[in-house]
């Protein structure tokens, strides 16, 4: 082979190897691209999930899963569009190939547990909650949904230990321990209710739920002096929270002070006048 044959040659050899790496570059890119084209996708999906626009979002991440059907997160979201629209066959279809992806993924068994919850099928809701929580057994999560379905079927011990769980993870979590005592003051348990705002307060001096649920608490336990105490925290921090002044519009009223308790429940109302619940709730110390 001639000098001139073997560079002929060595080119040939070099241009094919770079179209190659040309085409390998372009093949990686378009890849690139569709993943981006994906995720763009499915961040539309959710954000018309949030917004309560369901069909919006399937049409959205069906684009998504088509592009990129191997993504755990896209087909879970999917099947709780399809579940909020109540259509189940297709929400399981959709979480069930969320789980089959990435088994060890927490977030798709969590929204498979809440649509099981939706078809009340409590039992197969229960597994999923459980399986979430024992591939992330310090998110707290998990733990807060599988507390909310043992409330909605009446098992207040059961949630209880649930929120057990959330405040030894997060024991500086004000919420947390607010969310706790409503489920003790729902069991009728006023003292461990009281217990829990109370940390809830001292953590953030300034969570207004807190101590209106703390005034609560007080008056459905007859301290009633504490109760307004409470009430009246609670409207040095937002003077225009109407749910305080009813709280403490109650209280006067159990005390029988009809006097105070008038002040308080035109204070409520001229804050929430369209609100029928109030104008239909006068109760026996209302005067014209």
């Amino acid at each position: 082979m001639s000098k001139e044959e073997k560079s002929t040659s060595v080119e040939e050899s070099s241009s094919k190897s770079q179209l190659r790496e040309k085409g390998g570059a372009s093949s990686e890119k378009t890849e690139n691209d569709s993943k981006k084209k994906a995720e763009e996708l499915f961040e539309e999906g959710r954000e018309a999930l949030q917004e309560g626009e369901y069909e919006e979002a399937i049409r959205h991440l069906d684009q998504a899963t088509s592009i990129n059907p191997n993504k755990s997160i896209m087909w879970a979201f999917k099947g709780y569009s399809h579940g909020r629209k109540r259509e189940y066959e297709d929400a399981i279809r959709c979480l069930d190939k969320a789980t089959s992806i990435n088994p060890d993924y927490a977030t798709p068994w969590i929204i498979k547990g809440i649509v099981y919850g939706l078809m009340d099928e409590q039992e197969k809701s229960s597994q999923c909650m459980n399986k979430a929580t024992s591939l992330l057994p310090d998110d707290t999560d998990g733990w807060s949904i599988k507390a909310l379905l043992n409330e909605a079927k009446g098992e207040l011990d059961e949630a209880i230990r649930h929120y057990d769980k959330i405040t030894s993870i997060h024991p500086d979590d004000a919420n947390s321990w607010c969310v706790k005592g409503m489920t003790y003051e729902e069991k009728g348990d006023y003292e461990k209710a009281i217990k829990c705002y109370e940390k809830a307060t001292s953590l953030n001096p300034n969570d207004l739920d807190a101590w209106i649920y703390k005034g609560d608490a007080y008056r459905d336990k007859g301290e009633y002096e504490k109760s307004i105490k409470c009430y009246d925290k609670a409207t040095s921090i937002d003077s225009n929270c109407a749910k305080a002044w009813l709280g403490k519009f109650e209280t006067y009223r159990k005390k029988e002070e009809l006097g105070e308790a008038r002040k308080c429940y035109h204070r409520a109302l001229s804050l929430i006048r369209d609100d029928l619940g109030v104008l239909n709730n006068e109760g026996p110390c209302y005067i014209g």
